[in-house]
């Protein structure tokens, strides 16, 4: 079963709103796309969706352009990255809560 982030052992509510307000609890998820993540925040992609939206050949090519032939992903590790953020895009939404009454 998914749980929210609320739900991990040892997270403070401040640090759950930060998580959600950066929108990077999930693209830290997608494999090998953690060395790359500051480059693609310079390229715009910054949310699951938006990684999702990329075209595969065109993101390369903005990549080779950005990093150079030596050290870039190749164009299959691409196209993986924008496979997982479609099976990841996970919305992490608060769960509801039922109003207290502060008078007994």
């Amino acid at each position: 079963m998914y749980r929210t982030l609320e739900y991990l052992n040892g997270i403070a509510d401040d640090d759950v709103r930060r998580l959600r307000a950066v929108h990077q609890c999930t693209v830290l998820e997608v494999s090998g796309m953690d060395r790359w993540i500051p480059l693609m925040r310079r390229l715009g992609i910054v949310t699951m969706e938006s990684l999702r939206r990329q075209d595969a050949a065109e993101l390369h090519a903005k990549l080779l352009e950005a990093i150079g032939l030596a050290g870039a992903p190749g164009v299959t590790d691409v196209q993986y990255w924008i496979s997982q953020a479609t099976a990841l895009d996970i919305v992490e939404e608060p769960e509801p809560v039922a109003p207290r009454s502060v008078i007994s």
